[in-house]
């Protein structure tokens, strides 16, 4: 009866939690994560358990300091940022800095890079930029909410262009609307995309060289919630384990063609 209260609550909420990791050091309290959609091989949801690169870096790098963490489900990324202001997540993954959200948080130092490509189909005559793709009035399907970098921001912002991108919030969706053709292409991190058109069997799929956008990824923490300390022992904390994040980044990444 309990569980199914529970349950109910949460359907409301939007949100749920998710088996806590254990820190392995004592814990000394426990904070929540908010986590999009299935994300693999970054998050995968598999059932009560969760894993993938994102993951088990942060697993790694907040028992170090002792910190537990749980699981907050969440229905896409943009949503991150507004349960993270409303106090019902402590922080975020893979946030790119911009000013407006340091607004919301203190950001971590970085812990990984993140290389954004447009991966597509192979055919003659591929665009070799990203403002081919809207000159040529070819589709995009991106993450809801996320940040592309200053390029893409600038060409989402003119009219004639935003008919053409297809926000959608679950990573695996936007790698099938690519092999049902109904979009031209997606934005993603290489590490996902390449897993992504391995998983759904896209024999010409392909990843376009141009840098979409590579930047540095951080935590995003709840400025109530993390002290200065905290912080400081968090990024001291990253830098002790980049020879672990170095080893998972590269487990993780599986080779892929590009054109």
């Amino acid at each position: 009866m309990i569980k199914r209260k529970f349950s109910l609550l949460i359907s409301i909420l939007c949100l749920f939690f998710i088996a806590p990791i254990y820190a392995k050091n004592p814990c000394v309290r426990t904070v929540k994560l908010g986590l999009a959609s299935d994300w693999p091989p970054l998050v995968i949801f598999k059932g009560p358990h969760t894993t993938g690169l994102e993951i088990e870096i942060a697993k790694q790098v907040f028992s170090d300091i002792g910190i537990c963490i749980n699981f907050v489900r969440l229905p896409s990324s943009s949503r991150s940022f507004t349960e993270l202001q409303k106090g019902n997540i402590d922080f975020v993954l893979m946030a790119s800095f911009t000013k407006e959200r340091a607004k919301l948080g203190h950001f971590s130092a970085p812990y990984r890079q993140e290389r954004m490509r447009l991966f597509g189909k192979i055919k003659d005559n591929l665009p070799t930029t990203l403002a081919q793709v809207f000159d040529r009035g070819e589709s995009i399907a991106v993450s809801t909410g996320s940040y592309y970098g200053e390029e893409f921001e600038h060409l989402k912002a003119i009219s004639e262009n935003q008919k053409q991108i297809v926000e959608v919030a679950n990573a695996s969706r936007r790698a099938r609307l690519l092999a049902m053709g109904r979009v031209d292409y997606f934005i993603e991190d290489e590490i996902s995309g390449g897993a992504l058109i391995k998983k759904y069997q896209i024999e010409d799929g392909v990843m376009l060289p141009y840098p979409v956008h590579d930047n540095n990824v951080h935590y995003l923490l709840r400025k109530d919630v993390f002290t200065a300390e905290d912080i400081l022992n968090l990024n001291e904390a990253i830098a002790r384990n980049k020879g672990m994040i170095n080893d998972l980044i590269q487990a993780y990444s599986q080779p892929f063609r590009d054109h």
